[in-house]
């Protein structure tokens, strides 16, 4: 499989994106807090993706089976049934930020740097999701990923992992035997090329969540809910 890793990246950030983010008056107290936590990343982030290419090798109407690796959902083999090529990705802020952030004794430094961290994954998955458009001239990307869609389990992040193999090494990320990702602000998961952009949101019932994509989508989920 063709791996195309990424190291650069575009998107920028400030402390006003942060503040909104958090729900919080951009002229609130922890503003200062924030704009610390911004210059101390600035010299020592350095966040990281790959995508790989990847045919589907084998499916049934709740599998599907790539690289030898079979993944179980009813709703990941829905979206993927007209795809014969997908995209399995890893993006992360990288560790060094997590190494920087671990030796914070202040709690209010270490919220304010946790923030700054999620939009340097932020960086990672715009840049990926940026790369995958412009092999199509444009065309948009969606994915899935595993604990977070409906009835695709996070136990199955191990089957993801054995299809990256030292990849997932390469860029720092190791997962644990709980399958969750350190650094904590990683997001794998599958893309796939579609003409009706699809998130894990639509489907997912947390309200207030900071991170949501889209809406709630009741009849999307009421129709999951029959196929599962």
């Amino acid at each position: 499989m063709e791996v195309h890793f990424l190291d650069q990246f575009d998107y920028t950030f400030t402390a006003d994106d942060v503040m909104d983010q958090l729900g919080m008056p951009r002229d609130h107290v922890f503003r200062k807090t924030v704009e610390k936590a911004i210059a101390a990343a600035e010299d020592i982030a350095k966040p990281k993706a790959f995508f790989m290419e990847a045919e589907i090798e084998d499916r049934t109407e709740n599998t599907i089976t790539v690289a030898g690796q079979t993944f179980h959902s009813k709703v990941l083999a829905e979206n993927l049934k007209d795809q014969d090529v997908i995209f399995p990705f890893l993006c992360t802020c990288g560790m060094e930020l997590v190494d920087y952030c671990d030796r914070l004794t202040d709690i209010m430094d270490q919220y304010a740097f946790d923030c700054v961290m999620e939009f340097y994954l932020r960086k990672a998955s715009v840049a990926l999701t940026g790369e995958l458009a412009n092999m199509e001239n444009g065309r948009q990307t969606s994915s899935v990923n595993p604990g977070s869609l409906v009835d695709w389990p996070i136990e199955e992040q191990k089957e993801l992992f054995a299809l990256f193999g030292e990849n997932a090494h390469q860029i720092g990320v190791k997962l644990s035997d709980s399958c969750i990702m350190n650094p904590m602000k990683s997001v794998s998961g599958l893309r796939y090329f579609t003409e009706e952009e699809f998130h894990n949101c639509q489907l997912c019932q947390r309200e207030n969540c900071p991170t949501r994509e889209a809406e709630f989508d009741l009849t999307l989920f009421t129709k999951t809910l029959k196929q599962c």
